[in-house]
């Protein structure tokens, strides 16, 4: 496996800093996180043999029917190590791996790896793929489905033309139920999207224990309840947010389920996994094209951040107020933060524009003013911020002239003074809440830093 390197063409660096960037970015932000994947599987190979991890000896033969598909089907190949669940998984094993406790890690998903990718393929392979040492009955082939396989704690599955793996020895008391992959596919004026809905592949990649704290579903999802909102919260993406539309579908590759809330709409978005949004049942078509593009933009600044590193050296415990969180945050999340919020006033921007009932436009134009206000006021305060690099400064200052220029535009007085009644309302309750917050370092009448205790 080659693994190029990689800079960000200058065009593309000062779209992505603006907060924009289009599928010729996101491109570019996987290209990055395909070559980082190979270089992580390569190191689990190499790792689990030197901590002498039971699976170490099956990791290695995975990895060679792995770059045999490779050298037949390439497309394959990058098809899987570009799945966001298979870049998380490598990030976890590696962490994993390097820790306290080696044996707990599951590198043993390489095996579900190379049999997707021969799956995919249609190639012959015999592959040994071994459950997730922490539990679960999952276990599952990335982008091609998955076995409900109770307690059985390896399956041996044979890959071939068919497409389907065949469990070759079935354990006792009943053989697995597969079920393949579950796909979102909805287009919107000539606008393609196309997802898969997984939970499987999370609960074994990254295990049981995991998945629930992160509230990734328990069980199989309800198809139609899913394409009937996503194709709702497309239409709207794709006839009024057309850049964002084009960004989400260049992007997302799977949707994980989340448990439902009791209101609303939930969502979140993976570290090192790029392509993914983990995402309650759509609420609305409103709510959900918001999460897409708010969690969007989340994973863009995840692989900007990595690929040009913005902060240098924090102060150790120093936590900012977000006018979007309830809870101090530290530095590196404030940032994160007000780029992704940077996507949401845009959202906004628009939306009060296409709003057909008055009630719902002002409370677009509300919003708009809400969270620009506090994009900009953020922004501003990390402009001055000594521990942003040079590029960290570059950034900030994009997003910073980007939401300017919209505060620019003409406004309506009532949802400007509304917005800014939110927000002090917002800061009001957050200071009684976090009576040890400090004096801001910064002169600011809406924005305060905490030290923790």
């Amino acid at each position: 496996m080659t693994v190029p390197s990689h800079e960000l063409p200058r065009r593309v660096l000062c779209a992505l800093a603006a907060g924009g960037g289009g599928p010729v970015a996101v491109r570019c932000l996987r290209d990055a996180e395909l070559s980082r994947t190979r270089l992580l599987m390569h190191h689990i190979v190499e790792r689990s043999a030197a901590v002498r991890h039971p699976h170490a000896a099956l990791v290695g033969r995975a990895f060679a029917v792995l770059l045999d598909v490779e050298r037949a089907a390439a497309a394959s190949v990058v098809a899987l190590l570009t799945h966001p669940a298979v870049a998380a998984w490598a990030v976890h094993t590696v962490r994993t791996l390097h820790g306290a406790r080696p044996d707990g890690a599951n590198p043993g998903f390489m095996a579900a790896v190379a049999a997707s990718a021969a799956a995919r393929a249609g190639l012959p392979a015999l592959v040994d793929v071994p459950a997730n040492p922490d539990g679960g009955r999952y276990i599952a082939l990335p982008g091609v489905g998955w076995f409900d396989a109770g307690a059985a704690g390896l399956l041996r599955l044979r890959t071939g033309p068919g497409g389907e793996p065949e469990p070759v020895a079935v354990p006792a008391g009943g053989g697995p139920r597969w079920h393949p992959a579950v796909r979102i596919d909805t287009t919107h004026d000539g606008l393609r999207l196309a997802a898969d809905l997984d939970f499987a592949s999370w609960h074994h990649a990254l295990g049981a224990a995991y998945c629930a704290e992160r509230g990734v579903g328990p069980g199989e999802p309800e198809p139609d309840r899913w394409r009937d909102g996503l194709a709702a919260a497309w239409a709207l993406l794709g006839s009024h947010h057309r850049g964002t539309a084009h960004e989400v579908a260049a992007a997302l590759r799977v949707l994980v389920p989340l448990a439902d809330p009791a209101q609303g709409t939930t969502s979140s978005t993976f570290a090192g996994a790029f392509g993914a949004v983990a995402l309650s049942a759509p609420a609305g078509p409103r709510t959900t094209a918001l999460a897409l593009a708010h969690e969007l933009q989340h994973s863009k600044f995840i692989v900007l951040a990595r690929l040009h590193p913005l902060l240098g050296e924090e102060a150790p415990g120093e936590l900012y107020y977000a006018p979007w969180r309830s809870d101090p945050r530290p530095l590196g999340a404030l940032l994160d933060g007000a780029y992704a919020f940077l996507a949401v006033a845009r959202f906004w921007r628009t939306q009060r524009l296409v709003e057909a009932d008055p009630q719902a436009r002002d409370e677009a134009d509300v919003q708009f003013h809400r969270w620009a206000g506090a994009t900009h006021d953020v922004a501003r305060m990390l402009l001055r911020h000594p521990a942003l690099t040079d590029m960290g400064r570059f950034v900030t200052a994009r997003m910073l002239a980007r939401v300017h220029r919209w505060r620019q535009e003409p406004a309506s007085e009532r949802a400007a003074a509304a917005a800014r009644d939110a927000a002090a309302a917002h800061l009001a309750e957050w200071r009684r809440t976090h009576p040890h917050g400090a004096d801001a370092w910064y002169s600011s009448s809406t924005l305060v830093a905490c030290r923790t205790p």
